[in-house]
């Protein structure tokens, strides 16, 4: 059984199981995963078949993008199954229209990088990409709660209320993962904080440190150029790399 299809926010449940019907029994059921989203923590599934261990998988699907998850049953002396599949959209951020999701990846284990129900906010890299977009990376790392659920954030601009300048992003993050919002080129050095939903679901909280977000752009290295060259190989050809 599979989700219904649509657009799902922070993360999709998925439980795959194996058809009850006597005739499956000893057979072996099949996942595949494609996608063109970040994956989030299920690499065993990701484009090539997996076998299901026990005839059934509980998880949940991360990611930002497209994704589809086929599933399909073999048995030996037996044809194979039809294969039923879903689609689904996930997406992580709302309210801002130049907020774009860049990835999903899983949260370091470690208890010093448990963030509780608060969750935690970072400038990406320290500085401004390259192109002068601002990355943020909410956290959402709560040790003692399930992994399979999610919560929603926002981002906030602090520094000014003027409505033209300020703005809320709203963060849906899954449960011991980082997700990467780029902000794009944001005007002028804005002040970002984070602020995570009251447990009764009536406000949001701010919290952790405002975090300055400064004007400079974090430079890229040179590209490496290719050039004819005369050291001798074993194959009788050569060529040498140079620095711009």
């Amino acid at each position: 059984m599979l989700p219904a299809a649509g657009t799902y926010l922070g993360l999709v449940p998925l439980l795959v199981s194996q058809s009850t019907d006597p005739a499956a029994a000893g057979a072996t059921t099949f996942v595949t995963i494609t996608t063109a989203a970040t994956d989030g923590g299920l690499s065993p599934l990701v484009n090539s078949p997996y076998a299901l261990p026990g005839g059934s998988l509980s998880t949940a699907l991360t990611g930002c993008g497209n994704v589809t998850v086929s599933a399909w049953t073999t048995k030996a002396g037996s044809n194979p199954s039809f294969t039923v599949a879903q689609s689904y959209i996930l997406r992580v951020t709302a309210g801002f229209a130049n907020a774009t999701c860049v990835t999903v990846t899983d949260a370091p284990t470690d208890t010093a990088s448990g963030t509780g129900s608060f969750g935690q906010l970072n400038l990406f890299g320290g500085a401004r990409t390259p192109e002068c977009t601002v990355l943020m990376r909410v956290r959402y790392n709560d040790l003692a709660a399930a992994g399979n659920i999610s919560a929603l954030f926002q981002i906030r601009r602090v520094d000014s209320s003027d409505p033209a300048i300020a703005f809320v992003v709203n963060v849906t993050a899954a449960n011991r993962h980082d997700s990467l919002i780029d902000l794009g080129n944001l005007p002028g050095a804005p002040t970002l904080q984070l602020a995570y939903l009251s447990s009764d679901g009536g406000r949001f909280i701010t919290t952790g440190t405002p975090i300055y977000v400064p004007t400079t752009c974090l430079p890229r290295v040179s590209t490496p150029v290719f050039s004819p060259g005369s050291t001798s190989t074993t194959d009788g050809s050569s060529i040498d790399v140079t620095a711009n």
